[in-house]
């Protein structure tokens, strides 16, 4: 029988920072607690939606409020998801969190902690990936969200919606017909609905003031693994590779085994453009669903590579 204590004790002594090989996943110890942690979250419910999680991000799996039984009425708990219940209940640290969602991200379908066998996907392709957004957005007025109008309380009757006649009797403002509020044209955005930020030198007190115009287009990272290789996105000319993300991507979705480690935003790009020679010829439309950046290496060289207290250790990426 396997104590608590004798628990932490095993893991802090099997576990340095400074460790630069393959952390051993099947262990006596990784095994008693995610079976404790299976007893408190709903882990039917992951083995149920493994297959429709492919490919996207496992955070929420930590984050969010998957109580077995579908426990909702849970205030008085000290815990509120399965990344605080690690922290607060079983004393893990940050290090520890990291290797057990990196454990569960990759094996959603176990269904018995204690005897089930237990992926460990060291030899893995490994695969690092930066690819652009499929399209380019204009930056919204940040005064009006977008809507060329401003929501604002009316000067008439400072927001009452009623003002008193000359004998004192009170009847409805007719210049917001008892609103409160008037809808007038964002001073800002004129109407137009997208704005940049105001002059640096006089903050738009001034005629020298010029709103500014931005298109912007997001920039992936995606981290997976896989058993088997999968196909490069042909030839890098310039800073791209030839085949989109979009066409890469379908050939390989139905592959058995693969694993979406992560897939979030990793940088934005913003240009200023004039509005009144706006076209699809900025280069920003060039870049869409085009791949940046490609690496293919082995889950296990990457974590020989990297320390486990380092940022980019395989195991930090499920739950970044």
């Amino acid at each position: 029988m396997i104590k608590f204590i004798n628990i932490l004790e095993e893991y802090g002594a099997n576990f340095r920072k400074d460790n630069h090989t393959a952390i051993k996943l099947d262990t006596p110890i990784n095994r008693k607690l995610m079976n404790i942690i299976s007893q408190k979250f709903d882990f039917d419910y992951f083995r149920g939606a493994a297959s429709e999680w492919g490919w996207s991000s496992k955070r929420h799996i930590f984050f969010n409020r998957y109580f077995k039984g579908g426990l909702t009425n849970d205030h008085d708990l000290p815990y509120n998801n399965i990344y605080e219940f690690m922290k607060d209940s079983l004393f893990s640290d940050e290090d520890k969190i990291n290797e057990l969602a990196f454990l569960l991200a990759t094996n959603l379908k176990v269904k018995d902690w204690m005897t089930d066998p237990i992926l460990e996907p060291y030899d893995y392709y490994y695969y690092d990936i930066r690819y652009y957004d499929d399209y380019v957005s204009d930056e919204d007025c940040q005064y009006c969200d977008g809507e060329g109008e401003q929501r604002l309380e009316c000067g008439y009757c400072d927001g009452e919606g009623s003002i008193r006649d000359d004998e004192g009797e009170e009847e409805q403002c007719d210049e917001c017909n008892g609103d409160g509020y008037e809808e007038v044209e964002c001073d800002e955005c004129h109407g137009n609905g997208r704005s940049g930020d105001d002059c640096y030198y006089c903050d738009g007190e001034t005629e020298i003031c010029n709103t500014k115009y931005y298109k912007e287009i997001s920039e992936m990272r995606i981290k997976l693994i896989s058993p088997v290789k999968l196909p490069s996105p042909g030839s890098q000319i310039g800073n791209y590779y030839t085949e989109s993300y979009t066409d890469w991507r379908d050939k390989i979705e139905n592959d058995e085994g693969l694993i979406v480690l992560t897939d979030d935003l990793f940088d934005t790009e913003q240009d200023e453009y004039d509005i009144n020679n706006d076209s699809y010829e900025h280069p920003f439309y060039k870049q869409t669903d085009k791949i940046k950046y490609f690496e293919e290496t082995t889950l296990r060289s990457e974590m020989e590579e990297w320390r486990f207290g380092q940022l980019n250790h395989p195991f930090k990426s499920v739950l970044r």
